[in-house]
């Protein structure tokens, strides 16, 4: 396939930006062979994604200002679900819903999507170190 993407450029791509057709959503599946994305603002209808030669599926949507819950839609690949279509949250979405949907949020203002970044406080403080740290997983 020859992909010429980076690690380092998908960990640091947004993965909705503003154009001039709207919001663009997009989500690297390089190796799948269809993605849509679903929406609360359309009563969650799947929207086609266009694959570009970099494995990123792109789709520009227009949205008024408010908050929104979107996934994407992929027909999986993984042993457990294969040949299946799951709804996906988005691995980049600055937002998750509380619900129990686990869908990836979007909040539109001015027409501009806003993300928020956390601001970081002490981090002056050392690490203790490996050896000492203990580390729990929880799940709900």
């Amino acid at each position: 396939m020859g992909l010429k993407t980076s690690a380092y450029t998908i960990a640091r791509r947004a993965s909705q930006k503003l154009t001039e057709q709207g919001i663009e959503f997009s989500l690297f599946a390089p190796y799948n062979e269809k993605v849509a994305l679903v929406g609360d603002w359309d009563n969650w209808q799947p929207i086609d994604m266009l694959r570009g030669d970099d494995g990123w599926w792109r789709v520009n949507v227009p949205l008024k200002d408010g908050d929104y819950a979107y996934k994407f839609e992929v027909k999986s690949k993984s042993y457990f679900a294969e040949g299946q279509t799951l709804r996906v949250a988005d691995p980049y979405a600055p937002f998750l819903s509380r619900d129990s949907d686990e869908n990836s949020c979007i909040i539109i203002k001015d027409g501009k999507p806003i993300v928020t970044t956390y601001q970081w406080q002490h981090d002056d403080v050392p690490l203790p170190n490996n050896q000492h740290l203990v580390m729990y997983e929880l799940h709900v």
